[in-house]
């Protein structure tokens, strides 16, 4: 297992001087495995004797010898290595694909038979949406697959998906606020819960006003704290308008009697909140 190189020569690229360089460095490229020995050295240039012979350089003490191992993990068996593997052989540019002719028409590192973009220069190979499609040649970014592109995305040519986390292909948006239904809190209320209550407008019976318990002491759909039961000129809420109505004004105005009822509240709820007091 042992070979040899008789009169390996290198061009005269060596500087001509008296020992400026202290150090010469070369390198072999060997394609087969075995011992590597350097036994003697000279050049026929008188110039360069400088670089192999005492002084200023020091005496030459070969032979030098060292083991030549081939090692090259090569998981496609396309003669060259996957990276980081320590190899000998050279790195695979589509370690896991076979691809004996290593081409990469966009010069990014990829090949082009495992490139995203073989066509656009994309060394990081990113894609958002999974799609084999790499971000630097996408057309449409479509994380949930429903064929509507996910918002930001300048380069996009396909409509902009309302749900863009949900699959939704029929893009049905009830409501109209722009939220598909598919995720969509309330589906069938632009304002999506108003009040904030719990509860959507098409299902609340305050839609505008704060009432998570919902509560209906009369039973006819509308919650206590929006129920107008209110005739015009009943200011004591007792369903009638009367001297009484007239003497609670009086009172109210003159000594500063109770708030009056003016359709601000129900007279049927426990707990009211009154507005500023009217005259």
């Amino acid at each position: 297992d042992t070979f040899a190189y008789v009169g390996v020569g290198f061009s005269d690229v060596f500087p001509v001087g008296l020992g400026e360089q202290t150090y010469i460095r070369v390198a072999l490229e060997i394609e087969q495995e075995g011992t590597l020995c350097i036994d003697s050295i000279d050049h026929p240039n008188d110039s360069y004797d400088w670089i192999f012979m005492p002084p200023p350089a020091p005496d030459f003490n070969g032979p030098y010898c060292w083991t030549v191992t081939y090692y090259c993990q090569d998981s496609d068996n396309d003669g060259y290595g996957d990276p980081g593997s320590n190899n000998t052989c050279p790195d695979d540019n589509c370690p896991y694909t076979y691809n004996p002719d290593q081409n990469d028409a966009d010069s990014d590192g990829v090949g082009d038979v495992c490139d995203n973009c073989p066509d656009t220069s994309n060394p990081e190979q990113e894609d958002i949406d999974q799609d084999g499609i790499g971000l630097a040649c996408e057309n449409c970014v479509d994380t949930d697959g429903d064929g509507a592109g996910d918002p930001g995305y300048p380069q996009n040519t396909c409509n902009e998906d309302n749900c863009p986390d949900i699959a939704n292909a029929d893009q049905l948006d009830s409501d109209s606020d722009g939220m598909g239904d598919v995720c969509d809190p309330c589906p069938y209320d632009e304002f999506n819960d108003a009040d904030n209550d719990g509860y959507c407008a098409d299902v609340d019976n305050c839609p505008t006003i704060w009432n998570p318990d919902q509560a209906d002491a009369d039973e006819d759909g509308y919650g206590d704290v929006c129920d107008i039961d209110w005739v015009c000129g009943d200011v004591t809420g007792d369903g009638e308008v009367n001297l009484i109505d007239i003497l609670a004004m009086i009172q109210f105005v003159y000594c500063e009697g109770p708030d009056l009822y003016c359709g601000d509240y129900s007279k049927n709820a426990d707990t009211v909140i009154v507005n500023e007091p009217q005259k």
